[in-house]
């Protein structure tokens, strides 16, 4: 299925226009009472940028609030910070700004925003680096090229004259090192590495960041590994794989929110796959999260059922029982092979 646009969007600029560095730049100075948002199910890149913008650019002091659907999953509660972040039912201020954070629509916020900006038509901005941003406001900065959100803050803080301390660092680190895979991604390029090198010089505990992000596993999370593993299947000759998680299993171990994050990477580790899901079911929707290799867009497989993400990396939340979603993505992803 297509999305539609939303009609609470401005018009003003079409997505196609250049950074603006310089008109982002001049309202984080002096903006008060500016609402940043990321998108729903965050992850390190979403976290850190927003952060790493706040400290960067005082925003505590002239009334920010960083707004988020979902709760910062506990591994990232190490990051200076955390706390500032509410939930739309604790916004307590009227929106006359707001900024969009490694993603560009509105509804990507959650169900919350979108009438927000309806009601009060509030200048919008945008700072994202996914392929799929379709983004329609005041002013955007846009690098496709950027391996994370998290980058092109680092960038955006550089051209702004502010000195990084060890705090944004680590915020910005975390970004970078969450959405390349601890650089392993094909999104990694020699601009990732060097910033990721001044960063390092910023006297961050990196080992800290990698075992936080990569290797300490809840023992809910390796409980839903395994019933992944136990439900996967292969298929197109051995270029699709599929795991899922059932509603019940989680309810049997207790699990959820972050307990099922990062699974669907364990399906590009078996030889010969080219695109691999994972359908993590919940009580009125599943989310179905979307790896691939070079030569393939899950991107856009995501795009057809009102998602987005990167071109190797993406999901999206569809409303149906887990087997009517399994047969519409499992067809649209054969027709992707």
């Amino acid at each position: 299925m297509t999305r539609s646009r939303p009609p609470y969007v401005r018009r003003k600029r079409k997505t196609s226009m250049k950074s603006d560095y310089g008109v982002l730049i001049d309202k984080l100075r002096v903006g008060r009472e500016i609402i940043v948002c990321g998108h729903i199910n965050p992850d390190p890149d979403c976290i850190g940028a927003m952060l790493a913008l706040d400290r960067a650019f005082s925003g505590e002091s002239r009334g920010w609030r960083l707004v988020m659907d979902d709760a910062v999953p506990s591994y990232l509660d190490y990051l200076q910070g955390v706390e500032r972040f509410i939930t739309p039912d604790d916004l307590d201020i009227k929106p006359h700004t707001v900024l969009l954070v490694d993603c560009s629509e509105p509804e990507r916020c959650g169900k919350w925003l979108p009438p927000l900006i309806e009601q009060y038509q509030p200048e919008l901005f945008c700072l994202d680096h996914h392929l799929s941003n379709d983004f329609s406001g005041d002013a955007m900065v846009l690098e496709t090229d950027a391996a994370a959100s998290g980058e092109i803050v680092a960038v955006l803080i550089q051209k702004a004259g502010i000195e990084i301390d060890t705090a944004i660092a680590t915020q910005l680190y975390t970004a970078i090192v969450g959405d390349t895979g601890c650089f392993r991604y094909t999104n990694t390029t020699p601009r990732t590495l060097r910033i990721s090198a001044d960063l390092l010089d910023k006297h961050i505990d990196a080992e800290q960041i990698i075992i936080r992000l990569f290797e300490n596993h809840s023992l809910k999370n390796m409980q839903m590994i395994r019933v992944a593993f136990d439900n996967m299947q292969v298929e197109a000759d051995g270029q699709l794989c599929y795991m899922v998680i059932d509603y019940q299993s989680k309810l049997n171990a207790g699990a959820g929110g972050s307990d099922c994050d990062n699974i669907v990477s364990n399906t590009l580790t078996l030889s010969g796959v080219k695109i691999g899901l994972l359908f993590d079911e919940h009580p009125d929707l599943v989310k179905v999260s979307m790896r691939c290799r070079n030569g393939y867009r899950v991107d856009q497989l995501a795009q057809r059922f009102g998602g987005g993400g990167h071109l190797l990396a993406s999901g999206c939340r569809v409303k149906g029982s887990l087997e009517q979603v399994k047969d519409q993505v499992l067809t649209a992803a054969r027709q992707l092979l």
